[in-house]
């Protein structure tokens, strides 16, 4: 399980970063706000790359599932999926 510091840092990044109208989330809009902003996020700032890479992927595996290579993603890359386009009928062009 994550620490509660890192998984409220990562909750501020994700307030921060996600748009009404997203569904997906990558490891790298989560590194590269945390980089803008370090002095938001002193937790995960003062990890190393690969503390924070770990932090942040345990994270948010806890809190919504991977999308997966065969939906379009390399397995290399760190996406999830943060809503369905179900949840959010008032952007029906989020979906398309």
């Amino acid at each position: 399980m994550t620490p509660p510091p890192l998984q409220q840092e990562i909750a501020r990044v994700l307030s921060a970063k996600l748009k009404p109208t997203d569904t997906l989330i990558s490891r790298q809009l989560i590194e590269s706000e945390i980089e803008e902003n370090s002095g938001i996020y002193p937790a995960l700032s003062g990890m190393s790359k690969t503390g924070r890479r770990r932090a942040i992927t345990r994270a948010m595996n806890e809190l919504f599932p991977y999308w997966r290579e065969n939906q379009g993603v390399r397995r290399y890359t760190f996406v999830w999926k943060v809503r369905s386009c179900q949840e959010d009928a008032s952007h029906p062009e989020a979906c398309e």
